[in-house]
């Protein structure tokens, strides 16, 4: 039960550019992962351990525009922290770069 204002970096390749001494000499590329912070309604049930401890799961995001992108063995790189008297908690899922499904 996801709340408003998820924030999806689909990752890829990344390119850092090579400065020389008196000119640009080009980049280099590696893979970035893919990150996906969102909110949850945390409730009685919730077990913020099982969701640390997610290590092979399968996201997936759609925006308002009707775009939909997920990542496939992605994992929870921390335990959620909960805001006391708001009821949420918040998620970060990394993984390799997210797939846009057309």
């Amino acid at each position: 039960e996801t709340l408003p204002g998820a924030v999806l970096d689909p990752g890829g390749i990344a390119r850092t550019t090579i400065n020389g001494a008196n000119a640009v000499l080009g980049f280099n590329e590696q893979v970035a992962q893919s990150k996906l912070e969102f909110e949850i309604a945390y409730k009685a049930k919730t077990s913020l351990k099982e969701i640390g401890d997610w290590g092979d799961v399968t996201v997936s995001f759609e925006a308002d525009t009707g775009q939909t992108y997920v990542i496939s063995h992605g994992w929870s790189t921390t335990p959620p922290p909960i805001t006391d008297n708001e009821g949420k908690a918040k998620i970060t899922i990394e993984g390799p770069p997210a797939e846009e499904m057309v």
